[in-house]
């Protein structure tokens, strides 16, 4: 495909190596810690490498309470009975640790099945999210993050955040089909 090639590296080179080079043909794929902590944005490690980062990445299950990211609309020892020939490791006290496995498939069948719904809490994290990217002029990507139309819709309006998907084609047409 022509047209402008921008390469993300995950490893920072130090200042030194950086400062042997008059040109630099990449940039980095900030990885500072936890996003929501206001003392990330003010370290020194930061402060030193954020103007070669248009990207902060954050792992989602770190940063964002997984017990927290559901509303449970079905009880949760009805969702064990009904899904654990599928998912045997599941029980009551282990559900919600147990959404992401096998990228999220769980948690997608149970969203699209009515189940479970996003809370308020993960619609506030993600627009948090946003903010952030916004006042402190980078894109927020979240890694390990659901790649499903039900979280597409929460963070496809994020101007700052990222969506990250293996399905790039029914991305794109389900951005289209939301701005008609």
């Amino acid at each position: 495909m022509p047209g402008p090639v921008t390469v993300y590296t995950n490893a920072e080179p130090d200042a030194a190596t950086l400062a042997e080079h008059g040109v630099i043909h990449s940039t980095a794929d900030g990885r500072f810690g936890d996003i929501f902590d206001p003392a990330m944005w003010e370290s020194a490690d930061y402060l030193d490498r954020s103007w070669r980062m248009p990207i902060i990445s954050s792992n989602f299950k770190s940063y964002i309470d997984i017990e927290q990211i559901f509303e449970f609309v079905t009880p949760v020892e009805e969702i064990v009975e009904q899904h654990q020939v599928d998912y045997p490791e599941i029980t009551a006290e282990n559900l919600a640790s147990e959404m992401d496995v096998n990228n999220w498939a769980l948690a997608n069948q149970l969203v699209e099945g009515g189940s479970i719904e996003p809370s308020d809490y993960l619609i506030d994290r993600l627009e948090e999210a946003g903010r952030l990217g916004t006042e402190y002029g980078h894109l927020m990507r979240f890694w390990a993050s659901p790649d499903a139309p039900w979280f597409w819709e929460i963070a496809g309006p994020l101007e700052n955040v990222v969506i990250l998907t293996d399905h790039p084609g029914e991305v794109a047409e389900f951005l289209a089909a939301s701005t008609e």
